[in-house]
């Protein structure tokens, strides 16, 4: 695994993930291997600020070669409110991503 530290939360990425992404780009496809890179860092660090604002922990970040996870400290303590905000946080970063680029591409910016 390789590993890093993002505002205090370890993220590991699988070296799978990383040779895939790797392979992809020398076959040509960097715009599609870029464009799930963006949205999977999204996914997850929506996940993530949410999971600060909201007082969750979240201890590690997996990236895996198709997706990623969010560890959640004892997901069996927190609140209702806190694992629903958390768990939306992601979806809705990707939704608001979507929103973003349609609206400049309405705009005539891409």
């Amino acid at each position: 695994m390789i590993r890093f530290r993002v505002m205090g939360v370890q993220v590991s990425l699988h070296p799978l993930g990383a040779l895939m992404a790797l392979l992809a780009l020398a076959l040509g496809i960097r715009g599609e291997v870029l464009a799930v890179l963006l949205a999977l860092a999204i996914h997850e660090g929506a996940h993530m600020c949410a999971a600060l604002l909201a007082g969750v922990r979240i201890p590690e970040i997996r990236l895996l070669p198709f997706g990623g996870s969010a560890h959640i400290e004892n997901p069996y303590s927190l609140r209702p409110g806190q694992l629903l905000f958390t768990a939306l946080a992601g979806p809705a970063g990707n939704m608001a991503a979507i929103m973003l680029c349609a609206a400049a591409g309405w705009g005539g910016a891409l």
